[in-house]
């Protein structure tokens, strides 16, 4: 995570208090082509969280939001979106701040001049921007996702194990394992049933979509799993960049 600026508050509510993240003000600054999409409303810290956090629990309590932003010629360059806090002793907004920038295979900027190059990027509110390339060596992003994999191998499987069951449905849920490993799952059958479905995606954007939905699993987790997906989809951008 980057080390932005300090806030300091204190709650209205001293002992039932909570910050609730407010994502729907009407702003002073333009956001064209832009969404803010929370994943649940109302989006709240409460007090007792905060209060856990350093002595009982090593990570922050956290909302998620997701950002996507449409590449047109309308879609704003920048994105400097406020979102106010509620529910403290001061009036306070924090900014949600992104930077539109994708490269093609060339390394040329792909504007919205290009209307007919029009998609849609899934940005996570503390991600790195897609910068996969618009094309791509088939068989090289797949060795690169493979490999990430199981260079994670051994600590992605003993995380796994402590939820076996919950983790199986949801990868259930999302067609990335077949019923037979849902009956009799095990970490080592789940991960393997993700890479070997890997070596028969012939096709980038099918293989993207698999990646995204390993991701969002992990995410629906939550705790170490956030972890987990922030790092992989980290090592997967750093690694493609570099071998592409």
């Amino acid at each position: 995570a980057v080390r932005d600026e300090m806030v300091r508050f204190s709650f209205l509510d001293p002992v039932n208090g909570c910050i609730e993240l407010i994502t729907n003000k009407t702003q002073e600054l333009p956001y064209t082509g832009w969404k803010i999409l929370p994943h649940k409303r109302p989006l709240l810290l409460t007090k007792k969280d905060v209060d856990l956090f350093g002595s009982h629990y090593p990570i922050p309590p956290y909302c998620l939001v997701t950002i996507r932003a449409n590449l047109t010629q309308y879609t704003e360059e920048d994105l400097s979106y406020a979102v106010p806090l509620k529910g403290i002793d001061s009036d306070i907004d924090i900014f949600i701040n992104r930077s539109l920038e994708i490269e093609t295979n060339n390394n040329t900027t792909v504007t919205g001049a290009a209307s007919h190059q029009t998609r849609q990027l899934d940005i996570s509110h503390r991600s790195e921007q897609q910068t996969v390339p618009l094309q791509c060596d088939i068989r090289k992003l797949r060795q690169l996702i493979v490999t990430t994999i199981n260079n994670n191998y051994a600590r992605l499987s003993d995380l796994i194990e402590t939820c076996i069951r919950d983790i199986t449905n949801e990868f259930f849920q999302v067609q990335l394992i077949n019923e037979s490993v849902k009956n009799n799952p095990t970490s080592e059958k789940l991960l393997k049933e993700f890479t070997s479905g890997m070596e028969w995606i012939d096709n980038q954007s099918d293989m993207v979509e698999c990646c995204k939905k390993f991701l969002k699993v992990c995410q629906k987790m939550g705790g170490t799993f956030l972890i987990v997906s922030q790092n992989l989809k980290h090592e997967w951008i750093e690694a493609t960049k570099q071998e592409m």
